[in-house]
């Protein structure tokens, strides 16, 4: 927010300088994001008078100019402007000067042979904005005294601020509130500055319908009045400097002083050309895919939640606390008007202008939050502005709504205050700064006081704002800093875990897959998918609808990344997650879980194709049990994985009776929830892996001695379980050090052949010839047991 340092004196009497006024804003949360100080600005520029214009000898577009200076001193300037001439007061840049356009500093010179004693400026080349059409120097106006410093003849009162203002502050869009607070943090004294009602004639009647009381869910208040018989001119001088300064061009003398009001004490307003109102004054909700063209012409088309005015004619005139119509703008000819001033709820302002996508400083004031007790006084300021500088006759002031809006109380607890700020802070001293922040205390005792918060500060609600009002004016310098306590517990498990979970993540690296690092929440149609018995923990105040609800599993937004891959042209996608999953009652768990679609292998004419399968993923998940020092030995696969895994293409991984993981390929009904066609292989291993009991298998480093390999062919019946009698058969003898299956089919819909290769192995020795019969002779004997037989008998 843009205004200028006289206009901050007007409610703060101060002895500080620009610099320091803008130093104490930035300490109290107000950042200046930009600083106009005149006396460096303009330090080595005045005003001059031509006394004489000449030809330059060397050039036909120079002039030679001698100026005289309010000292008496006398320079001599080429200039190219074609307005400079005899009797001109200009603004002249002395050596040394730093141009604002530029930022050159300027030096002596010569141009064509003549020397020149500095430069005749234009808006230019001074950086300021005007609506006056000037080819050339800036023509000063005629009779000013060449002692008047430039700022005063630009108009720049003093310096310009241009603050940042946080969302919570709506109280800091106005003058008067950032005066508030610079005196509160003992920058100066607050001047209130109350406007006085203004006279009115009671036969000047204000009229105004609303359509029925649900019109006050959105608009607490609203207040209106009538202005007869003004003249709406050009503003004066100090107006147009003064919206200048703000960074508003001047339009109208009625329009400039809405303006100068809204910036001045926060409150925006709705001035109405009221002969240009057919009938009566409604205010309603707009219909559904209602129309409306704001005062630039911008087209809008409504919802049915949006308030609204209109006349007799029932077309929108204005979108309340956002957008003025064109219909009935105020012009040159405008001799009647009818003023509002309103206090509309920030969240339906806010609701509004996001979904019109339309943005103006009254929905910035509005969405922040004004004063809900302000109106009334606000429309008193605007009203006696438009009668001392327009003329006219105004009526009493009609308001539907409450005037009187509830007040909130907040109590501040002394030990609250030490234990947050870790500071002893005088209790007078906290009682100072809040009554001068516009607090009222209503209650104390020798613990704690109970303050009721001015109608302006809608950010205060609960004791730890009135902890951070009190740090923030008795300022964070003082915030004394305290060392952090160390504490030593030996060795640290979260530091152990922290690592183990960084070594996995580089072996699922290692293994051609990419880490995915998602948001913890998800779309709720994706977690129903994958929620199984588990209760869904739903999101109160949710960013968006794809955010509701607490993701059950690492899948879901693995595959909307995925398919955000697939998209962009990918031929696979091999990505993984280590991270948190919500289950029952908010409880939350390290799961580690990957997934991969499409090609296993890249393109190229020595390679066959392959797309991944379900023994992908299995490799994955046995190659994370080996980083575990799970013995493969003892796990076993069932086939009871979740529902959203294919029933037939899927394994549930057991170690004794705890379950350590699921992987294989995701049910048809996920590859069409996400919209992917080509196969999903999927692996999640749950955090009982740390429960188990760990025991090195045993390995082999057998790189001198032969191992022996035996195939066998087995068939079997269709409903055995296939994979517990393999995993089984490694466990068999010591000496079978790896089991693979190389064939699997069905014989008949009863029947289903497989085909095993085991590798022997003594380690330190070769297996003789008989030895290795006699482990092929138990595997035989072990299946024929449990009802398989050997395909040659």
């Amino acid at each position: 927010m843009r205004f200028s340092f006289n206009w901050l004196k007007k409610y703060l009497e101060t002895e500080q300088s620009i610099a320091q006024v803008a130093e104490s804003l930035t300490a109290i949360g107000l950042e200046v994001e930009d600083l106009l100080d005149p006396e460096i600005a303009f330090k080595n520029f005045k005003l001059v008078k031509i006394e004489k214009a000449e030809r330059h000898p060397n050039a036909d577009r120079l002039q030679i100019c001698s100026v005289v200076d309010g000292e008496g001193n006398r320079h001599q300037i080429v200039c190219g402007a074609p307005n400079a001439r005899e009797g001109l007061t200009a603004i002249l840049a002395m050596p040394g000067a730093i141009i604002p356009a530029s930022n050159e500093i300027l030096k002596k010179s010569k141009i064509r042979g003549v020397e020149s004693q500095g430069m005749m400026c234009s808006f230019d080349e001074l950086a300021i904005e005007t609506e006056d059409e000037c080819d050339g120097i800036i023509e000063v106006t005629e009779g000013t005294s060449l002692k008047t410093s430039v700022a005063d003849v630009l108009g720049l009162d003093g310096g310009i601020f241009d603050v940042s203002v946080t969302p919570n502050r709506g109280d800091c869009f106005s003058v008067k509130g950032i005066a508030r607070d610079l005196a509160a943090y003992g920058v100066g004294k607050f001047i209130e500055n109350q406007p006085n009602p203004c006279e009115v004639d009671s036969e000047i009647l204000t009229n105004v319908d609303y359509e029925d009381e649900t019109i006050f869910n959105y608009a607490p208040q609203m207040s209106f009045r009538v202005i007869r018989g003004l003249e709406n001119g050009e503003s004066p001088k100090w107006l147009k400097d003064a919206l200048k300064n703000a960074g508003l061009n001047s339009i109208s003398s009625v329009v400039d002083i809405a303006n100068y009001c809204m910036i001045d004490c926060g409150a925006p307003f709705q001035i109405y050309d009221l002969d240009k109102i057919e009938g009566n004054l409604n205010i309603r909700f707009s219909y559904k895919n209602e129309r409306f063209s704001d005062f630039k012409g911008e087209q809008y088309t409504l919802n049915s939640s949006i308030l609204i005015s209109e006349d007799d004619s029932h077309e929108p005139l204005c979108l309340l606390g956002i957008k003025s119509g064109s219909k009935i703008a105020c012009d040159e000819n405008t001799k009647n008007i009818l003023i509002e001033s309103a206090y509309f709820k920030p969240e339906c302002i806010a609701r509004t202008g996001i979904y019109l996508d339309a943005t103006s400083d009254s929905r910035t004031r509005f969405e922040r939050g004004i004063d809900r007790g302000g109106c009334l006084n606000a429309l008193e300021q605007v009203s006696r502005m438009i009668l001392e500088i327009c003329g006219g006759t105004a009526g009493k002031i009609f308001t539907i709504g409450r005037v009187d809006h509830p007040k909130v109380s907040v109590k501040l607890t002394k030990q609250k205050l030490k234990s947050v700020s870790g500071c002893d802070i005088e209790w007078s001293k906290v009682k100072e700064i809040l009554e001068k922040l516009g607090l009222t205390m209503v209650s104390e005792d020798n613990m704690s006081a109970t303050f009721t918060v001015p109608s302006w500060r809608h950010d205060l609600e609960i004791e730890e704002d009135l902890i951070e009002e009190v740090l923030r004016i008795n300022g964070y310098n003082n915030v004394q800093e305290q060392p952090l306590s160390v504490v030593s517990v030996g060795e640290d498990v979260c530091l152990k875990d922290f690592y183990q979970l960084s070594n996995l993540r580089k072996l699922l690296a290692s293994r051609n897959m990419s880490e995915a690092v998602a948001y913890s929440f998800t779309k709720r149609e994706f977690a129903e998918a994958f929620r199984e018995n588990r209760k869904l923990i739903l999101i109160m105040n949710a960013i968006t609808t794809d955010f509701e609800v607490m993701r059950p599993s690492l899948l879901p937004n693995l595959l909307k990344t995925a398919v955000l891959s697939l998209n962009y042209g990918e031929r696979s996608a091999s990505i993984f997650e280590v991270g948190h999953v919500f289950a029952d009652s908010c409880i939350q768990e390290t799961h580690v879980s990957g997934i991969r679609i499409g090609s296993a292998n890249s393109r190229n004419w020595l390679n066959k194709k392959r797309n991944y399968d379900v023994f992908d993923v299995k490799s994955d998940f046995f190659s994370m049990l080996n980083f575990y020092d799970v013995n493969i030995k003892n796990v076993k696969i069932e086939t009871n994985a979740p529902s959203y895994y294919h029933p037939s293409r899927s394994g549930a991984v057991y170690l004794g009776k705890k379950l350590l993981g699921w992987f294989g390929e995701l049910h048809p009904k996920i590859n069409k929830l996400f919209g992917i066609s080509e196969r999903i292989m999927a692996f999640e291993m749950l955090p009982t892996i740390n429960e188990v009991k760990k025991k090195r298998q045993k390995e082999y480093n057998n790189k001198i001695f032969p191992k022996i390999e035996r195939d066998f062919s087995f068939i079997f019946n269709g409903q055995d379980a296939v994979g517990e009698i393999v995993n089984n058969v490694y466990k068999l003898d010591d000496r079978i050090a790896k089991v693979d299956i190389f064939d699997s089919f069905k014989i008949s819909s009863t029947q289903k052949s497989i085909g095993i290769t085991v590798v022997l192995d003594a380690v330190n020795r070769t297996l003789t010839e008989d030895e290795a019969n006699e482990v092929s002779d138990k595997i035989v004997s072990y299946v024929e047991k449990l009802g398989g037989k050997l395909r040659n008998q």
